[in-house]
């Protein structure tokens, strides 16, 4: 009989691991408006992703932090940013290899996971601070690897330009 091919996992790299998300929390979160009028048009939002590792306890966390901002970064007119923390833990041993797979990995399937959450939070707090509607799109995998992370060390930022969000 002859044996079936097996499928491997779809990863960000050739690297594959097995990860298991064993928590997600927002652990900072902030929100500020000012007094000038906010066009929905000129909003923009970025993306920074840092990843640590932890190869004893075979955990990965990531830190990310998203963000909408109208007016320019040193005096916004709008700014809500948000950072969650997720926390892997890791089958295996965290070779040299698998931690540069493993920023990837965050780059992609962190930001899609905690992106649900990310869009409530912007929804709810644009309505409490009495403004109209900030919809954040639904995010994609697709739409994901078009960005363009500008990659370092540990961590990595994208920026989604104006009018990728409705209003």
């Amino acid at each position: 009989m002859a044996k079936k091919p097996t499928k491997k996992p779809r990863s960000s790299s050739s690297v594959t691991f097995n990860a298991r998300l064993a928590s997600l929390l927002m652990v900072a979160c902030r929100a500020f408006v000012s007094n000038r009028a906010v066009a929905p048009a000129a909003v923009q939002q970025h993306i920074n992703v840092k990843s640590r590792i932890d190869a004893k306890a075979k955990m990965i966390v990531y830190n990310i932090t998203v963000g909408v901002v109208a007016g320019s970064d040193v005096d916004p007119e709008l700014l809500i940013e948000c950072t969650f923390e997720l926390l892997y833990e890791c089958e295996s041993k965290i070779s040299e290899e698998l931690s540069v797979a493993s920023h990837d990995f965050g780059q992609m399937f962190g930001v899609i996971q905690i992106w649900p959450y990310w869009r409530e939070y912007v929804q709810s707090t644009a309505g409490k601070m009495g403004l109209p509607p900030l919809l954040v799109p639904v995010m994609t995998i697709d739409e994901l690897s078009k960005m363009n992370f500008s990659d370092e060390s540990n961590s990595a930022e994208a920026r989604i330009q104006s009018g990728s969000l409705a209003s």
